[in-house]
């Protein structure tokens, strides 16, 4: 019923666990993945890097455009028919 564990197999595991603990950083659950990252990695997010930054701004600049913001381009020659000029 009960399995019996030799002692190398006790040994094995125990050095693999170590040698684990040597290239695993711990941080609890819920802690920001980045901060594991920027360790191992040298990661840079995207939110520093300055040309993720420029087009996040230009695209909310674009997004945030009314039709009061562009200036209306009608030729000299369009003429309303509507109404007769005198």
């Amino acid at each position: 019923m009960f399995k019996t564990i030799s002692r190398s197999t006790i040994q094995r595991k125990t050095q693999m666990k170590t040698e684990m603990k040597k290239d695993y950083i711990y941080s609890k659950a819920g802690t920001d993945i980045t901060i594991r990252w920027k360790k191992l990695y040298n990661y840079t997010p995207a939110s520093e890097q300055a040309q993720y930054i420029k087009k996040w701004a230009d695209f909310r600049e674009l997004c945030a455009r009314t039709l009061d913001d562009l200036e209306p381009t009608f030729s000299k020659e369009i003429v309303n028919l509507r109404f007769k000029q005198k």
